[in-house]
């Protein structure tokens, strides 16, 4: 019994502090997550949180074009939506007419975003 405890402990603690794993379930990464794919996430890249009150404690990093990150939708916090940042503090983003332009640059699905 002690050692299945100790097991969910360690699974607890990597999960909740070092990366967790999540599968993608929709389309909207492809061409470069596909859906089913799984990935895992560093949990130390933006900062160490408290676990449960997902208070940030320590800062480290802030996101950057391109990343991809896992957040928990607003309207239903259960689910979680993976998607690329594709715009930082400062940037203007436009998407009209199936263009996406960031600071008054069209992007190419390609594009480095």
């Amino acid at each position: 019994m002690q050692k299945v405890f100790s097991g969910d402990l360690v699974v607890f603690c990597i999960r909740a502090f070092l990366a967790e794993p999540f599968k993608i379930p929709s389309g909207s990464m492809i061409p470069t997550l596909q859906i089913g794919d799984f990935i895992l996430v560093n949990k130390f890249t933006y900062g160490v949180r408290l676990p449960i009150i997902n208070q940030k404690i320590i800062p480290l990093n802030d996101p950057k074009r391109g990343d991809v990150m896992v957040f928990h939708y607003p309207e239903n916090p259960s689910v979680d939506y993976i998607k690329r940042v594709i715009g930082v503090p400062g940037d203007v983003i436009e998407y009209r007419n199936k263009r996406l332009t960031i600071n008054g640059v069209e992007q190419t699905a390609k594009g480095g975003w």
